[in-house]
């Protein structure tokens, strides 16, 4: 069974392809870096405000998760 970091990895993807995006683009449009991006999405590192703005971009983009 994937991990929870796992999953919101998968679903930030689908969300930024859907989107016509990149980790790259979308870490610049944030202000920053791609190194922090790929840490906070695999678990590494934790940053609360980085955090939301994936959650908010994935609600964005894709439709809500069914249990």
């Amino acid at each position: 069974m994937p991990s929870a970091s796992d999953e919101r990895k998968r679903r930030f993807e689908a969300a930024l392809k859907l989107a016509g995006e990149t980790m790259e683009s979308w870490a610049q449009k944030q202000g920053i870096s791609y190194g922090h991006l790929y840490f906070v999405l695999s678990g590494q590192r934790e940053s609360a405000r980085l955090s939301r703005l994936i959650e908010a971009f994935i609600a964005d983009h894709l439709p809500p998760q069914v249990a």
